[in-house]
């Protein structure tokens, strides 16, 4: 075994040690428990339309056909618990970041046959983790370059959403990205659509047959466009420049703060004093007399 795997599976037994984004009982989550809410469909019919109907919305009016057939029908009641159910999916997903909750809520109410036919088994999050820590590492990338990455067979996206969050953890952000990201179900490309655009992965989700190169529909999402190339070595030599100013300044006011006190202070003999002469930190705060 590698050096860099044997790290890998530390940090990914870590990770379950601690328990970070397991899902024991998607049924139990809380935006999925609002969808168990329905009344006139069932809950994996209730399921596609919330995918369908939220993967629309979140292309900002490109696909206005999409959403109204994803809500045609519903009755009030119905409509509203999707509503509610997506708008809970989203303060779940801020509770379990780059955590897929689409995927195994879709495992767990599809049917048995439907998911044997379509040979839909979706990765576990530790399994994605451990595979995301042994491929990817900030030597990938490229001065002046986005990084290209394709997911030939993505579920709902629990693998990208798994290289994001190693990533995020060693301080790239996923805007130095691009992901093409390929289903043959179009639940899982709408769920995809979803994970990739509310984390801010710029994602161009294909929906067809990877084998065959059978493409049904595409989309991109906004954050396609918004990709940046990996800084050079002199951006990069700016940038930490940049931040250590502003660490100075953020450690001088806390100096300031620290030695400055507001209450019983004696006043200033002149307008140009400081109030406090001893605490010399330099002309923005009155020192260096």
């Amino acid at each position: 075994m590698t050096t860099r795997m044997a790290r890998a599976l530390q940090r990914s037994a870590a990770a379950d040690q601690a328990g970070h984004g397991v899902i024991s009982d998607p049924l139990r989550l809380p935006f999925a428990r609002i969808l168990q809410e329905v009344r006139q469909i069932r809950v994996s019919e209730a399921y596609r339309r919330l995918v369908q109907a939220g993967a629309a919305a979140l292309s900002f009016g490109q696909q206005e056909a999409v959403y109204l057939d994803a809500v045609k029908g519903l009755t009030r009641h119905d409509l509203e618990v999707l509503v509610r159910s997506f708008r809970q999916l989203v303060l779940d997903m801020e509770d379990r970041p780059y955590t897929d909750l689409l995927g195994p809520l879709y495992m767990e109410i599809g049917h048995k046959l439907d998911k044997q036919y379509g040979g839909e088994f979706f990765t576990p999050q530790a399994i994605s983790l451990l595979m995301a820590r042994m491929n990817f590492s900030r030597d990938m990338f490229r001065a002046g370059e986005v990084l290209m990455c394709n997911e030939p067979a993505a579920g709902t996206g629990g693998m990208v959403l798994s290289t994001a969050q190693v990533l995020a953890e060693d301080g790239i952000s996923p805007l130095h990205m691009r992901w093409v990201v390929q289903d043959i179900s179009a639940q899982s490309c709408w769920g995809a659509y979803i994970n990739c655009t509310l984390w801010g992965i710029p994602a161009h989700v294909v929906c067809g047959n990877t084998l065959s190169l059978e493409r049904r529909w595409e989309w991109r999402n906004r954050f396609w466009h918004m990709a940046k190339p990996w800084p050079t070595f002199e951006e990069l030599q700016d940038q930490a420049d940049d931040q250590a100013r502003t660490n100075q300044v953020i450690e001088a006011m806390r100096g300031f703060l620290a030695t400055v006190s507001f209450q019983d202070q004696p006043k200033a003999k002149s307008k140009t004093e400081p109030l406090n002469p001893a605490a010399d930190f330099g002309p923005l705060f009155g020192g260096f007399q």
